[in-house]
């Protein structure tokens, strides 16, 4: 990743990651790390999903041209597709680029991203879907995009142009896990980001 590509979009990362620091220290002073991991990572999935939106649904596009629609029985619907997951593990600016960068300056045993989207597609509808495995946090994945996905959105406008708010996002993420590594192996920071990531990517802000 080219360092001078990224440098637009910092202020709005840092100043999103700063807000969250804030929300969510304790009166003691103390972030509980997981759930910080849990709440970008799951902003960052949303992310991927928004810029797909404003890259490919022009006037007169439906959500079933853009995206797989996966219908759950209480009527919630839940988006998948390649272009998605291009975002959020294909290219070299990709939500999983950011994670694994982190992994690989530090020589850390990567992340199985594989099983982790199997099991996020196959818990989708399921009681289980936002909860992050093995993992306590503050909210569900779904609680986090909804409660600060709408306030944080002109923050990273600021510097993302269409299509490019992961970016945004992604550099929050890099700053979550250094800010995190005392407390939580980086291994288990990528784990908890990406479940959350992969999470938060399918989820229709309607139903939230």
């Amino acid at each position: 990743m080219i360092k001078m590509e990224l440098e637009q979009y910092k202020s709005s990362a840092f100043e999103i990651f700063d807000r969250l620091l804030r929300a969510m220290r304790s009166p003691e002073g103390y972030v509980h790390p997981q759930s910080l991991l849990c709440c970008i990572g799951s902003l960052a999935g949303y992310s991927c999903q928004q810029d797909v939106r404003k890259l490919f649904m022009t006037e007169g596009v439906k959500e079933e041209d853009v995206f797989t629609v996966f219908t759950d029985k209480s009527g919630r619907k839940y988006f998948y597709g390649d272009i998605i997951d291009e975002k959020l593990v294909g290219n070299n600016y990709s939500v999983w680029s950011f994670t694994a960068g982190v992994l690989k300056k530090y020589n850390e045993p990567f992340t199985d991203v594989g099983e982790m989207l199997r099991y996020t597609a196959a818990n989708a509808g399921g009681a289980s879907f936002g909860k992050i495995r093995n993992c306590t946090t503050g909210e569900t994945v779904q609680s986090y995009i909804k409660l600060l996905w709408q306030p944080l959105l002109p923050i990273a406008q600021k510097s993302a142009g269409r299509g490019e708010l992961h970016l945004v996002f992604g550099l929050c993420i890099q700053k979550a896990m250094m800010t995190c590594k005392n407390a939580v192996s980086l291994s288990e920071c990528a784990r908890i980001i990406m479940e959350s990531a992969l999470t938060g990517a399918r989820v229709d802000f309607k139903d939230l």
